[in-house]
């Protein structure tokens, strides 16, 4: 109550009161308190709260960019020949079907981070209160559900991810918006596809190629517990800088799949004897036939999008240049035999 009543004060002070009397005569109460007057201070605060959320909500996603998030369709550049020379996705991420996702993936996840995510519609409200209440009492504890996570990824400018009230309840309402265009499948999808996990490895399938050397539809029930114990903090459950905590973390994952029946106990007490198994390697953007051309061109391209009010990574561009990829990949091969030759030649004169 003492940390909602000045954030409500500040907020409202300004047009509110003189548009609402039963406002304005809330504020006047909390600032010259009587027991009678305190009570219909504290009457009004449900009204107080429900007006400060109708601010927040144009300042949050609005429909149209949250229905084109679950649509990747990056620009796409084509050379005069028809063929592609480059595509502008905004990080190092494979777009991938739940349905091509590993169920042990999702199962770790669900038990992890979410386990009434087929119950709610966004926000979980015991676990908010729990969380709350454990937060006020010193023990701060996260309450987010995976729709408020997946917003709080897709929107970190617009949400933010400061721990106010203002950013959750931002959070919240985003979260209902998400929950009322999206399927819980296509929640599943998006958020597995836009988590990231380090090494610019952005989505559940350039992971699983960065720290196992596979797709994400191959991870067995280890891996998929590693990969879901990172979420809960990238860099300190970190499997290649920090094995003990991410081992650690990987049976917790484990025993939070045994508690809500996605693992039998015996299973877990085989699996959490295990190693951890990483075989990493970084994964990089591959340039292209033309990466010098690609990179001005997508300077000037979005340049361009944003005065006309376009998105290179989601609104589907196309552009259509005059270099012709065969030429270009006969020119690629001269340059690249012309520098052979030479470096061999400087190889031979420092001999």
């Amino acid at each position: 109550m003492k940390r909602l009543i000045p954030l409500i004060l500040e907020t409202l002070d300004r047009g509110l009161t003189r548009a609402n009397p039963l406002v304005a005569a809330a504020l006047w109460h909390l600032r010259h308190p009587t027991r009678r007057g305190l009570l219909k201070a504290c009457a009004a605060l449900p009204l107080l709260f429900v007006l400060y959320v109708l601010i927040l909500i144009p300042f949050t996603p609005g429909i149209g960019d949250i229905r084109k998030a679950k649509i990747e369709q990056p620009a796409r550049i084509l050379s005069a020949d028809g063929k592609l020379l480059a595509e502008f996705k905004p990080s190092n991420r494979e777009w991938v079907k739940l349905k091509d996702i590993s169920p042990n993936v999702v199962n770790a996840l669900i038990a992890t981070e979410d386990h009434r995510f087929y119950q709610h519609f966004g926000l979980d409200w015991r676990r908010t209160a729990s969380a709350a209440l454990h937060t006020f009492s010193g023990d701060r504890q996260g309450g987010s559900t995976i729709t408020q996570q997946l917003a709080r990824n897709l929107y970190p400018d617009e949400i933010g991810r400061a721990p106010t009230l203002t950013r959750k309840l931002k959070e919240a309402i985003t979260a209902f918006k998400i929950e009322a265009l999206y399927t819980k499948d296509e929640i599943l999808e998006t958020y597995l596809n836009t988590v990231p996990f380090l090494y610019n490895a952005y989505g559940i399938e350039m992971a699983a190629r960065t720290y196992f050397d596979k797709s994400a539809s191959e991870l067995n029930v280890l891996e998929s517990a590693t990969l879901a114990g990172m979420l809960k903090g990238n860099s300190y459950y970190n499997p290649v800088l920090n094995p003990e905590r991410a081992l650690q973390r990987r049976n917790t994952v484990l025993g939070q799949m045994v508690k809500f029946g996605k693992l039998t106990p015996a299973a877990y007490e085989t699996f959490r004897k295990k190693p951890l198994r990483i075989d990493f390697e970084r994964q990089t953007e591959p340039p292209g036939p033309a990466p010098h051309f690609a990179q001005q061109l997508r300077k000037w391209l979005a340049a361009w999008a944003d005065r006309n009010d376009y998105n290179i990574y989601s609104d589907g561009l196309v552009v259509r240049t005059t270099i012709d990829s065969r030429l270009q990949t006969m020119a690629s091969q001269t340059v690249n035999l012309q520098g052979n030759q030479l470096q061999g030649l400087a190889n031979a004169s420092d001999v």
